[in-house]
């Protein structure tokens, strides 16, 4: 019973760590329509994923 908890709690974590990194990989590659200033980028891809929750 105990390796059965201990085993989803591992898989748990995994799975939030590879979609974060899966997630910021995705918004590190995407490619710019235009060349906007860093802060102006930076805003986009935080409103972004501030619309997904």
């Amino acid at each position: 019973m105990r390796y059965s908890i201990m085993l989803q709690l591992v898989l748990m974590v995994t799975v939030v760590m590879v979609a974060t990194s899966a997630m910021f990989a995705w918004l590190q590659s995407r490619p710019s329509d235009a060349p906007d200033e860093p802060a102006e980028q930076m805003s986009r891809r935080i409103e972004f994923v501030l619309k997904l929750f």
